[in-house]
């Protein structure tokens, strides 16, 4: 299943690495929203955005520490594939 690279933190395109950006930044502006612009959970995900957007070539291996590495696979990547099966179910009615 392609959602279990994912959360190895393998990026296979530029395009999939712009749907993670996209997830990150929606995050973030809710963070920013929430007043938490200077939490540790903030910076951590701007430092993965960051790996993101300056990819060198693919596949790509993010390497992330524990609390990006938590962030990443708990927060964006499970956003990123409910929304998928959402839209896979509402595609069934």
């Amino acid at each position: 299943m392609y959602f279990k690279k994912l959360y190895n933190g393998i990026i296979d395109n530029e395009k999939i690495a712009e749907m993670v950006i996209l997830e990150i930044d929606m995050q973030l502006e809710a963070w920013t929203d929430d007043g938490l612009e200077d939490s540790n959970n903030y910076e951590d995900l701007q430092m993965v955005r960051g790996d993101l957007i300056n990819i060198p070539e693919y596949p790509y291996q993010l390497k992330l520490h524990t609390t990006a590495e938590d962030l990443y696979k708990h927060n964006i990547i499970e956003n990123i594939e409910d929304n998928a099966l959402r839209n896979w179910m509402e595609s069934l009615e």
